[in-house]
């Protein structure tokens, strides 16, 4: 099995950059972890065909709140823009087949993406700022099987705005 996810750096990221599960660069998540017993490639190319055509997003900062299952973890909330969606959108139906058997991302489908930054000692952002992500990363979540870590596997450049 291999576990990935997809997220939009708030700085470009590197193929091959590793860091510790515990020490990730700031981020938005746009695709939660999930798994599947598909070789990496293929899956890699339908993020990439997935995220084709979306220009660069700019993310602002609306205000603080708690995620997780206890609530416990803060974030900066992103405003969801219509462009923010339809790439988180795209992106999911891209993966979708490729899902392990009994994966569902169904919780953050289209209605229900909630865009957000964690909050962290490394940097964030806060509310009120802005920023422009002009890279998708893919993760692994268990780089050689070890889940104390993590790996860029691949990066997508989101392409340009018409000028």
């Amino acid at each position: 099995m291999r576990f990935f996810v997809v997220v939009l750096p708030l700085a470009p990221l590197a193929v091959g950059a590793g860091f510790r599960r515990d020490s990730w660069p700031a981020h938005v998540t746009l695709i939660p972890p999930f798994e599947t017993d598909a070789h990496a490639e293929p899956v890699l190319e339908a993020i990439r065909a997935g995220a084709d055509g979306h220009a660069p997003l700019l993310a602002r900062g609306e205000g603080r709140a708690r995620f997780g299952r206890r609530r416990d973890v803060p974030v900066t909330t992103i405003e969801l823009s219509p462009e923010f969606e339809a790439l988180h959108v795209d992106v999911l139906a891209a993966v979708d087949r490729f899902l392990g058997r009994g994966v569902h991302l169904a919780h953050v489908g289209p209605r229900n993406y909630r865009p957000h930054v964690t909050v962290q000692a490394g940097g964030g952002l806060e509310p009120g700022a802005s920023v422009t992500l002009s890279q998708l990363a893919v993760i692994d979540m268990r780089p050689h099987g070890d889940a104390r870590h993590r790996a860029v596997v691949a990066t997508v450049p989101l392409a340009k705005e018409a000028e």
